[in-house]
């Protein structure tokens, strides 16, 4: 399985890196609807301008909640499923609840004067699809346009296995540049 677009759609966005006197420490919290592009990584609205002070750092803890009010999914996602027999089928993810991710990463973590810090939350779809085999997508219904469509509603059988792939698939990277 392969996603090429889609978008997820976060509620909250807690970040904080600190020493462990936790006298010197860096809090963001960002309340509102961010939306990802998946494609990009671009988010709306733009989050570049979290600034953290120059310093060492032995713990970064990233937080946050997928939203799960409103019209829009928290995570819609299209892409190609291509069965053993090299025959691709259009397929969509749609996941639609608050959970939330939290990845904690402690040790020496140093933020120089001048230097870009990228904190970047991996959330990988191979590893949410990893328990969904060939047999179970060959067997999966379509809808009128001929898309496999994985949600609550839809392919439900898939969607659980999906969901409880969620929670293995987050990390955290922290670039210094």
């Amino acid at each position: 399985i392969q996603f090429s677009s889609g978008t997820i759609v976060l509620r909250q966005i807690q970040f904080q890196v600190e020493k462990y006197d936790k006298y010197s420490s860096v809090d963001f919290n960002l309340e509102q609807n961010v939306v990802v592009d998946f494609a990009t990584g671009q988010t709306t609205p733009d989050l570049n301008y979290v600034q953290i002070p120059a310093g060492t750092y032995d713990r970064i803890e990233i937080e946050i909640e997928l939203q799960d009010d409103g019209v829009t999914p928290a995570i819609v996602l299209n892409g190609t499923y291509t069965d053993p027999n090299g025959q691709p089928h259009p397929i969509k993810f749609i996941f639609n609840s608050g959970e939330t991710f939290r990845v904690e990463k402690e040790g020496t973590i140093t933020i120089e004067e001048n230097k870009t810090a990228l904190a970047e939350i991996t959330i990988d779809p191979s590893v949410w699809f990893a328990g969904v085999t060939d047999s179970i997508l060959l067997n999966a219904s379509v809808d009128d346009q001929g898309v496999i469509v994985i949600s609550e509603s839809q392919n439900s059988d898939i969607y659980d296995i999906v969901a409880d792939g969620l929670d293995l698939a987050t990390e955290v990277e922290l670039y210094i540049e």
